[in-house]
């Protein structure tokens, strides 16, 4: 197939399911007994009604109501991931980290340990999934980076993907 040369060809490759993104995000994984709780008592997600499998995205707000970030948090049933793109300057986990204080709650920076995919939903075969994508239509998926990720860019791909 060939390469998509315009921003508007890529954005209706994604709309039409199908285009698929890497997905330039921070990963940060949080865990812990109070995790939901404490996520959802700091973002403005209903994060206590969050079932596994799936994504809302979200903002971090000031005490006046500025954003501070914007980020997508993934329940994957043992915890949460919040999914924050590069293009924003401020860390999410440094911002929420003064807030751990007490809590059972954990953040992990696992940037470089996660490769984040747009899918259409048809794509998504037996990955690990998440509903809605933080890119937009379809689903989410993570696999490991490296060999891995280049397997599923090479799947994609010859699924006639781009």
């Amino acid at each position: 197939m060939e390469p998509v040369e315009a921003p508007r060809d890529e954005l209706a490759a994604l709309v039409e399911e199908r285009g698929y993104v890497r997905a330039p995000v921070r990963a940060i994984r949080v865990t812990g007994a109070d995790a939901a709780a404490w996520l959802h008592d700091l973002v403005t997600a209903d994060i206590a009604s969050l079932e596994p499998g799936r994504s809302r995205r979200s903002l971090l707000l000031t005490p006046t109501g500025r954003i501070r970030a914007d980020l997508t948090v993934v329940h994957d049933g043992e915890g949460f991931w919040l999914l924050q793109e590069t293009s924003q300057p401020d860390r999410i986990e440094a911002m929420l980290d003064p807030y751990v204080l007490s809590s059972d709650v954990t953040l992990h920076d696992a940037t470089d340990e996660v490769a984040v995919f747009s899918i259409p939903a048809r794509a998504g075969g037996g990955r690990a999934v998440f509903v809605p994508a933080a890119q937009g239509p379809g689903v989410g998926a993570m696999v490991a980076p490296g060999d891995p990720a280049e397997a599923m860019i090479d799947e994609l791909r010859s699924a006639g993907l781009v």
